[in-house]
């Protein structure tokens, strides 16, 4: 069984002589955890915690010889929600309760609410106390079966954790611990940021944009060091059968997608892979479609105009002082015929993404491209919407490069 090794662990029970067993097999195993006991809950913290994976719960956090169910409940629900956001994610819900019958039940139910699905465990478990971290492990290994694939998503967590770890090992290592060492430091990561965006543009960066532009470039190397990491793993005891045949629907592989390629924030910069969606464009718009093999097509009418950046990354850093890209529509999702009959002839199409809450492809024009200096594209005030990152970044790039550098010929027909 995996547990999650990188401070994922809440135990909320005001007797701690009968969780103390444990607590010792977490700190055994190095499970950090995080624990709560006081019975009005004057110890929880004022903003809840990041990414729970695993809460074990008292459900009698009263001082009542006989409380009522609303009020347990209630009680419950109140902890719930201060240590877990709304945007968790997946996590095991174990509670301890010799009374399961009377307050269980009624707490599972509870938490099946529509008002609650943000809060819902995906899997809740009743163990009687005192436990300790065996009986926790085998209870948890008979029910977790019908989830290999979320072991396989609590090992990445981890291994995450402990691949950017050793990547803060690495940099801070390389000087010697003397008088100079934070110096030192300060000083490289200057250069570092420097190095991302330029000398020019990084002076005129707050310190918050210097610090954020000297960590972005460290943490490119957190994905090299996620490699070598699951390269040391043994994976026999995540052991997944044969994928049955299964329609995953379009949104789902969208959503996938836009995970492992797109990125959106409102915080982006004019940086290669910044996507703008333009409204006020309609001539480029109508130009673009007008060259379609169906320009008349429903789908084609309906695509909106954006503009991709695919300036290369040095040239930021070297203040080369230009932004350099193509002009593109997205793409409705729904209809993938049409998109194979009607697109350009010299484009480049992105696997379905979600975008504006549908599934969508970003189709790239490479008949449309401009380059305009960096002081005129900042005044046509014109803000990311997403931006596009790793493989099909340089996917994209490497389309356009193409596209440029053909020689072509000449003949007579």
């Amino acid at each position: 069984m995996i547990l999650p090794d990188n401070g994922k662990v809440v135990i909320i029970d005001d007797k701690i002589d009968e969780v103390i067993e444990l607590i010792s097999g977490l700190s055994a195993e190095k499970i950090p955890f995080v624990y709560y006991k006081d019975e009005l809950g004057a110890d929880l913290p004022s903003t809840p915690l990041n990414n729970v994976r695993l809460l074990f719960l008292d459900l009698l956090l009263i001082d009542d010889n006989k409380p009522t169910v609303k009020t347990v409940i209630s009680t419950l629900v109140s902890r719930l929600k201060k240590i877990i956001p709304h945007d968790n994610g997946p996590y095991i819900l174990i509670y301890f309760s010799s009374t399961r019958r009377i307050y269980g039940k009624a707490f599972e139910r509870e938490l099946s609410k529509k008002s609650l699905s943000n809060y819902k465990p995906f899997l809740c478990l009743s163990i009687t106390k005192p436990t300790n971290l065996e009986k926790v492990k085998k209870e948890l290994e008979k029910k977790f079966d019908d989830f290999k694939s979320l072991k396989a998503f609590l090992l990445l967590e981890s291994v995450t954790n402990k691949a950017a770890s050793k990547v803060v090992n690495q940099f801070t290592g390389i000087f010697t611990v003397d008088g100079k060492w934070g110096k030192n430091l300060k000083d490289v990561l200057y250069k570092t940021g420097e190095a991302r965006v330029g000398q020019e543009t990084f002076k005129g960066l707050d310190n918050n944009g210097k610090i954020k532009s000297a960590l972005l470039t460290i943490s490119s190397t957190i994905d090299e060091s996620i490699e070598g990491e699951m390269n040391e793993l043994d994976f026999t005891g995540i052991n997944f059968d044969p994928l049955v045949k299964y329609d995953t629907t379009s949104d789902a592989k969208a959503k996938f997608n836009s995970r492992l390629h797109l990125f959106s924030s409102d915080n982006l910069l004019i940086r290669s892979g910044a996507i703008y969606l333009l409204r006020n464009k309609k001539a480029m718009r109508n130009e673009i479609i007008s060259k379609l093999r169906d320009p008349k097509n429903e789908t084609v009418i309906s695509a909106k105009l954006f503009f991709i950046d695919l300036t290369p990354v040095c040239d930021y850093s070297q203040d080369k002082k230009y932004v350099r890209g193509v002009y593109g529509l997205l793409w409705s999702g729904n209809d993938e015929k049409v998109l194979k009959k009607s697109k350009p002839a010299f484009s480049k199409s992105s696997p379905l993404l979600f975008i504006n809450n549908q599934g969508q492809y970003l189709i790239l024009d490479f008949r449309f491209c401009q380059s305009m200096l960096f002081d005129e594209f900042k005044k046509l005030n014109w803000k990311p919407a997403y931006k596009v990152s790793g493989e099909l970044l340089n996917e994209f790039q490497s389309e356009f490069s193409k596209h440029i550098s053909r020689p072509g010929y000449t003949s007579i027909y």
